[in-house]
């Protein structure tokens, strides 16, 4: 019974080392420090590309002046205007300095009251 123990013990501390070596190994292939494939010459070149692709397009504005889109009609909704927070939130409650009236003073030419 203690020959069983011994030998499984020893299986499984065998797997979990293979096993770990496996993955150290897979984990330094696959990390590549430059990407292989189509890369357009240089960093940054698939965006060269996809900018000129962009510049050949041409728009239409025949469009705008069709009866379809002429009777499309807005549904958007009016954003009310909303009260304002504290000036800094991360002040310590009650050390609150309106920022405006200390400028404001400043510009004046009263230094003594900031």
């Amino acid at each position: 019974m203690n020959i069983k123990k011994i030998t499984f013990g020893i299986i499984i501390l065998m797997t979990v080392f293979f096993g770990f070596n496996n993955f150290v190994n897979s984990a330094d292939s696959n990390a590549l420090l430059v990407s292989e494939g189509r890369s357009g010459g240089a960093v940054g070149g698939d965006l060269l590309v996809l900018l000129l692709e962009l510049k050949s397009l041409s728009l239409d504005g025949g469009i705008f002046a069709n009866e379809a889109f002429i009777n499309l009609k807005d549904f958007s909704t009016e954003i009310r205007p909303q009260p304002v927070g504290r000036n800094n939130p991360f002040a310590a409650i009650g050390n609150d300095v309106d920022i405006d009236m200390d400028i404001n003073t400043f510009e004046s030419g009263d230094a003594e009251a900031i």
